[in-house]
């Protein structure tokens, strides 16, 4: 039976509702049998990758250069007529990038041709997709600092937008049990997040950095009260903290 994921409807946007909408069809098309859907799915859950993305870098496993141009044509297959523009590839690569780079993987530009997995970075990605690895994050993680305000945590890192949550949320756990709870509006906030904290939330739940002990009802509920996240941070999410704090 297909598991269907706790996606919150209500605040999500058009484009999040069409991944959700792609991966839910992955997720079916694997359960059915369909080998290239469940290497796509398993590329998903390793790495958080949406369902363009997981097809990117499955495209990308085959070890050869793929033009921009070709990309398109993967993503956005069945959708010729409304494609956007092949600049888009640029955003979908730097995005996989940012969540490749923790477990050591690097995607090659080869410049005016397109790009590439080689070497360890495809191995990875093959061990990932066609055999269910587990990959380890790794301890070579570039550094770059984060902007931030006078007095305040410094983050750094080449993080994504939940790595940089999951940090925050370790800052302010309680030590005696690792339990948080906060606000998603004065959370971002502070730590000067532009996403939905629920999105971020569900993808650290689901890569298992931690559980969502408590939410807001979607939509908010009748209380005029700010309504909190009561939230654990799990070993998997302290250990993966403290790889990223080591690299500072």
């Amino acid at each position: 039976m297909v598991e269907i994921s706790n996606f919150d409807l209500e605040r999500a946007s058009r484009d999040q509702l069409i991944g959700h909408i792609c991966n839910l069809e992955s997720e079916l098309s694997a359960w059915r049998g369909d080998d290239d859907e469940r290497a796509k799915l398993r590329l998903s859950a390793m790495f958080a990758l949406t369902g363009k993305e997981a097809s990117l870098v499955y495209a990308l496993k085959s070890g050869r250069v793929l033009t921009k141009d070709a990309l398109l044509s993967i993503i956005y297959a069945g959708r010729a007529d409304d494609a956007p523009l092949v600049k888009i590839i640029d955003v979908f690569i730097s995005k996989v990038r940012r969540k490749l780079a923790p477990y050591g993987i690097a995607i090659d530009t080869l410049w005016s041709v397109g790009y590439q997995l080689t070497g360890d970075n495809l191995d990875k990605i093959i061990a990932v997709a066609d055999d269910g690895i587990k990959l380890q994050l790794s301890n070579d993680i570039p550094i770059k600092p984060i902007s931030h305000r006078e007095g305040e945590p410094v983050y750094r890192g080449a993080m994504t937008r939940s790595i940089t949550a999951l940090l925050a949320l370790c800052d302010r756990a309680d030590p005696k049990n690792n339990e948080v709870t906060v606000t998603a509006s004065a959370f971002a906030k502070s730590v000067h997040i532009t996403s939905s904290f629920s999105s971020l939330a569900r993808v650290l739940e689901k890569k298992g950095h931690l559980e969502v002990i408590s939410a807001p009802p979607p939509g908010g509920g009748e209380s005029r009260v700010p309504l909190a996240w009561h939230i654990r941070i799990t070993e998997q999410g302290l250990k993966v903290a403290s790889v990223w704090r080591a690299q500072s």
